[in-house]
């Protein structure tokens, strides 16, 4: 695996993220509108979609993260962390 992570080009990586971006863009602006007002999704499917929609980006995420030098993994781990921060600030602050 390892290996395959190696040879794999950061360029092609990187195209792969951004169309996985912009992928999950659409798919939350139809999710939002099928949801919204006209109510032909439920929250919960909507949910299920968007987690769904978003998994393909983490797999990208996780590939450059194993492909990266370990310089570049601190700044990805300083990152990570503060995204982790804030969700549970969130959470925190919502049943407070």
């Amino acid at each position: 695996m390892k290996k395959w992570v190696s040879s794999l080009h950061p360029k092609s990586l990187n195209k792969y993220l951004y169309l996985t971006t912009a992928l999950f863009v659409v798919i939350t602006f139809i999710v939002a509108y099928l949801g919204g007002d006209h109510k032909y999704i439920t929250f919960q499917q909507g949910v299920l979609i968007l987690v769904l929609s978003a998994l393909p980006g983490l797999v990208g995420t996780l590939l450059i993260y194993m492909r990266a030098s370990a310089e570049d993994r601190k700044g990805y781990n300083f990152r990570f962390g503060l995204v982790a921060l804030f969700i549970i600030a969130k959470i925190w602050y919502d049943y407070m």
